[in-house]
């Protein structure tokens, strides 16, 4: 059902986004249902295949969704300038490999760009209050020993 859901939430981006992205194109309708469906499809993928391979924790599929979905929308989204495909249209010689390189290049780019600044984050987390409680603590557990509660009575 997480799965249904996940995909389902990745059509939203694709289709909100694309106005804002060429505002004085001409679009068909179809062309953000496609990429939102593929950018769905491949999320799911993402969620369902990429986590187990490289066993990452994520209990909500946050990364598989909107991490793999926004850079299929973004890499789709130039490839969908294309005038055959029903975008604006490319310029005269210049051929579809430079508006994708365009997104793949803005893609790296973000992902630098939000290394760098989680990094620095969790660094100064680290300092102010640690990234880990004490084993005693996470021995008698988290429920009890930071919250006075117990979770779950087993």
């Amino acid at each position: 059902m997480v799965h249904r859901v996940s995909s389902a939430l990745s059509l939203e981006p694709r289709l909100a986004w694309w106005p804002l992205l060429w505002p004085l194109a001409v679009l068909d309708q179809w062309v953000p249902i496609v990429i939102g469906f593929a950018s769905g499809v491949i999320c799911f993928l993402g969620a369902t295949s990429l986590k187990p391979s490289l066993c990452y924790d994520d209990l909500l599929d946050a990364f598989g969704v909107h991490g793999i979905s926004g850079v299929a929308g973004c890499i789709l989204t130039g490839i969908f300038v294309s005038e055959s495909l029903g975008g604006q249209g490319l310029a005269k010689g210049m051929a579809i490999g430079k508006p994708v390189g365009a997104q793949a290049i803005s893609i790296i780019a973000t992902i630098v760009y939000c290394s760098v600044l989680s990094f620095i984050i969790l660094k100064i987390v680290d300092v102010i209050i640690g990234l880990r409680v004490y084993e005693a603590k996470e021995q008698e557990g988290l429920d009890l020993s930071l919250h006075g509660e117990r979770g779950y009575d087993l």
